[in-house]
């Protein structure tokens, strides 16, 4: 499968711990640039961007690659679907951060990811939403096929010269 689109979760240090590949050639991109709502982004005072998109998986481009996915026959594309889901999920607070807060919930980490799109330049974004619809089965009731919507929002604003370069 050629590369077209990528999401990397990164760690505190900058370093990609996983990286969820796939072609992306979507029909549509949707951008969407607004205003905080009240209290949704505490200290910002800038629009932020939002990005979705459908992505389609099918288990039959991951068995064509049969060498790099033999777990493909016994699990279909439940092991992508679950690393998508990953990316959205909360991180746990650390203990030392929890400790100095009157609340434990009141600190949940949002995990940081990085959106990669043929020659764009990476992107850091948080996934808000993921939306999937499994639409075919093998016989132990593994998805084969999903559609997925991803909503993603940028972390800084991209400007709008050629380039498309990032700033804070």
């Amino acid at each position: 499968m050629p590369l077209k689109g990528a999401l990397a979760l990164v760690n505190a240090q900058g370093a990609t711990t996983r990286r969820f590949d796939f072609a992306l050639n979507p029909e549509q991109i949707h951008r969407r640039i607004h205003w905080p709502e009240a209290g949704e982004a505490p200290g910002h005072s800038a629009p932020r961007e939002r990005l979705s998109f459908k992505l389609i998986l099918d288990a039959m481009d991951v068995l064509q690659q049969s060498g790099e996915n033999p777990g493909v026959l016994e699990r279909g594309i439940r092991p992508q679907l679950a690393m998508l889901e990953s990316f959205i999920r909360p991180l746990k607070t650390r203990p030392e951060e929890a400790r100095s807060q009157e609340s434990v919930d009141t600190r949940i980490l949002a995990p940081t990811l990085v959106f990669l799109w043929g020659r764009e330049p990476a992107i850091p974004v948080w996934m808000v939403s993921l939306n999937v619809r499994e639409e075919l089965f093998d016989p132990m009731l593994n998805p084969l096929r999903a559609t997925l919507w991803l909503e993603l929002e940028a972390m800084t604003q991209r400007s709008t010269d050629q380039t498309g370069a990032l700033f804070d």
